[in-house]
């Protein structure tokens, strides 16, 4: 009864979206006309590079001609604004009908390296860079730190193609985009199982086929195919759990911190005391926030501090079965 409760709570956190307003920026553009924003929803689980996709092909077309590398073969991309929206809505729906197909047919059949223009996206509140490698959801949860205010929806983005800012963000190789993102997230799968099992066995006995899986999960948003590859590993109780895996983030700029979560049993609010003691402390048994803490967030609520860690993470982990718990401050 209680594994069915966790798993309903999978799928809907899976089904979460975030409506996006993505808006080309100026200095990206060589068009005489600056193109409409397009209005996306883009899941929580999910990268922006990938639910954003289908629009930052549409905005390519209006940015600085450049030089592709496909097939080993130097392609000139296609002038500004040479396609109309028209066209694009027909493309759309052929990859609708793609996607209707079989998983093995659809995003598993997909060459990985498939063309996509090296680009950037930046927050139009905080003017900050947004890490590629992070999750959706977990790019806008840390968001609200730097303006609070700014927490009202439709999250408004903006596309970069020139200037890519490599001191603030990982780089991206030309021709790489995607092969580079399902790379990461495929390790940070692997480190993940390493961490829950405390041995490298279950990512070693991970399949081809198994990997294909889990990443068309994040291509399509799709719990039930993510489900399929997780029902294959050995069950994790809090008894047999090594440990947990969990990523704590401060705020938005600062990188993810990592430790040992052997305790099976810790409450949030003690781990955010342990890992953050300048944020968080325990009083009289009972941990509280510090007054310097606007709030914290896993998965796009604020749980109490007294819920167990391995609770949360059992219904909220991300795909890559990391629990990401963001904590915003003054």
């Amino acid at each position: 009864m209680v594994e069915d409760e966790g798993r309903r709570t999978q799928a809907a956190n899976w089904h979460g979206s975030i409506p996006v307003v993505l808006t080309l920026s100026s200095r990206s553009l060589s068009s005489p006309t600056m193109p409409p924003p397009i209005h996306v929803l883009v899941p929580r689980n999910t990268y922006l590079h990938v639910g954003l996709q289908t629009a930052v092909n549409r905005l390519h077309r209006f940015a600085p001609t450049t030089l592709s590398f496909v097939s080993g073969m130097i392609q000139k991309e296609p002038d500004p604004g040479a396609s109309t929206f028209a066209e694009d809505d027909e493309n759309d729906q052929a990859d609708t009908n793609t996607a209707s197909q079989t998983p093995s047919d659809s995003a598993i059949g997909r060459a990985a390296d498939e063309r996509y223009p090296v680009c950037w996206f930046e927050d139009e509140d905080t003017q900050f860079a947004l890490r590629w490698h992070l999750f959706a959801g977990v790019l806008y949860d840390t968001k609200r730190a730097k303006v609070p205010s700014a927490s009202s929806l439709p999250w408004k983005i903006r596309l970069h193609f020139t200037a890519y800012p490599t001191s603030q963000i990982l780089p991206l190789e030309a021709d790489r985009v995607l092969v580079q993102i399902q790379n990461f997230y495929k390790n940070s799968v692997k480190q993940a199982l390493c961490l829950q099992y405390g041995n490298s066995k279950a990512a070693m006995n991970l399949t081809k086929e198994s990997h294909f899986r889990l990443w068309d999960a994040v291509l399509t948003t799709t719990y039930p195919l993510h489900r399929q590859v997780n029902d294959d590993l050995p069950t994790q109780t809090q008894e047999t759990i090594s440990q947990i895996p969990v990523r704590v983030l401060v705020n938005a700029a600062r990188p993810p911190i990592q430790r040992a979560c052997r305790d099976s049993s810790v409450q949030l609010g003690a781990l955010l005391s342990q890992w953050l003691p300048d944020y968080f402390e325990t009083v009289n048994d009972t941990a509280q926030a510090k007054d310097q803490v606007v709030q914290w967030r896993v998965g796009g609520i604020q749980p109490g501090l007294e819920l167990p860690v391995f609770q949360l993470w059992k219904a909220l982990c991300h795909p890559d079965y990391f629990l990401y718990v963001i904590v915003l401050t003054n």
